[in-house]
């Protein structure tokens, strides 16, 4: 039996959403594990390109997190924990006064808390405080990261390595196009 191309389309995104074995996603679509193996040879070329993924990505998380100014977007009060690539962040965040009436001072703070783990000092190692923070806030991230829900990502690629690249566009551009879709969202709203 022939699948229509929408159906054989989402057996590929089943896949790569739930990143189970590939004869339990064909069977949950009348298929074999071989014909999702071709499919996902044959439809993410075709996939990646409905979606804006660059070729190239031009900048570091860091840098395109600085040019967008995601710190602005973030309201105050809250806690932004990333990953040892936005070493520094903390610095960029703006300073803003409190009253606190129980005293009647003002208290300069930080607008929002960021919290990055410790790097390894050259020829240094951590200290164990250091160490348990870098544990706590590992395990905080890895359930946002398990939440943004490419289980393909989270796991050991099964796959031929030659389509690896192919699954990371296409998965990089969903989520462009998710992100572009909050944006205007929140555009609207304002």
């Amino acid at each position: 039996m022939t699948l229509s191309l929408p159906i054989r389309t989402a057996r590929v995104l089943t896949y790569l959403r739930l990143h189970i074995p590939q004869a339990t996603v064909a069977l949950l679509f009348g298929a074999t594990q071989a014909d999702l193996s071709r499919d996902l040879r044959r439809l993410l070329p075709l996939i990646q390109q409905c979606f804006p993924c660059p070729m190239v990505w031009a900048e570091h998380d860091k840098s395109l997190s600085d040019r967008v100014q995601t710190l602005a977007h973030l309201p105050d009060g809250c806690e932004a924990d990333a990953d040892k690539g936005y070493q520094g962040l903390a610095a960029q965040v703006a300073l803003v006064s409190v009253f606190e009436p129980a005293t009647g001072s003002t208290l300069v703070m930080p607008r929002l808390r960021v919290k990055t783990p410790f790097k390894k000092p050259k020829g240094r190692e951590l200290t164990d405080e250091q160490k348990a923070f870098n544990r706590v806030l590992g395990a905080i991230r890895i359930r946002v990261e398990h939440c943004l829900g490419w289980a393909i990502l989270a796991t050991r690629f099964r796959c031929d390595h030659t389509i690896y690249t192919s699954i990371m566009r296409t998965i990089c551009g969903f989520v462009n196009v998710q992100t572009q879709r909050w944006q205007v969202a929140e555009a609207n709203c304002a």
